[in-house]
């Protein structure tokens, strides 16, 4: 009975890496070269329910793929990208008439990746800023220049 009960894990994880590659508009192999993989056998072990998707495999997914849920890869709770809005998941991607969407390149994911840092970054001083000026507005002391924990 054991036996039977792994067996339908395995094909529910089929099922969810089945559902990935259906939405990337992948096959296996072009899959597993995206993942950085030589060869598709590990892929294939999971899409044959030979094997479950390891935690490994899931991360690895999950470094070229950050949009994709990884909690949804191992379990199948949730959403299968991270993004709700599919305007968002759009954004990960690129139009390609023949397939309809295709991921960027890896260089193109970095750049967009660099991109969402910076836009972070100044989010990150503006808001350390409001911060600082609400301080003073409240208690009416400036913050010293050196506090922060950085030392002059």
């Amino acid at each position: 009975m054991k036996k039977k009960e792994n067996t339908t894990q395995n094909d529910i994880k089929y099922h969810y890496l089945n559902d990935l590659l259906t939405h990337l508009s992948l096959r296996p192999i072009h899959f597993a070269k995206e993942l950085g993989f030589d060869r598709a056998d590990n892929i294939y072990h999971v899409l044959n329910g030979r094997n479950g998707i390891s935690k490994d495999l899931a991360e690895i997914i999950i470094k070229v793929y950050p949009d994709v849920n990884y909690s949804w890869l191992l379990t199948g709770n949730g959403n299968m990208l991270n993004s709700i809005n599919k305007e968002d998941a759009k954004d990960n991607l690129v139009n390609d008439n023949r397939t309809g969407y295709t991921p960027l390149s890896k260089d193109e994911r970095i750049d967009r990746l660099i991109l969402q840092n910076e836009k972070l970054i100044a989010l990150m001083e503006l808001t350390s800023i409001t911060i600082k000026n609400l301080s003073y507005a409240v208690t009416g002391v400036r913050e010293p220049k050196n506090a922060g924990g950085k030392a002059s």
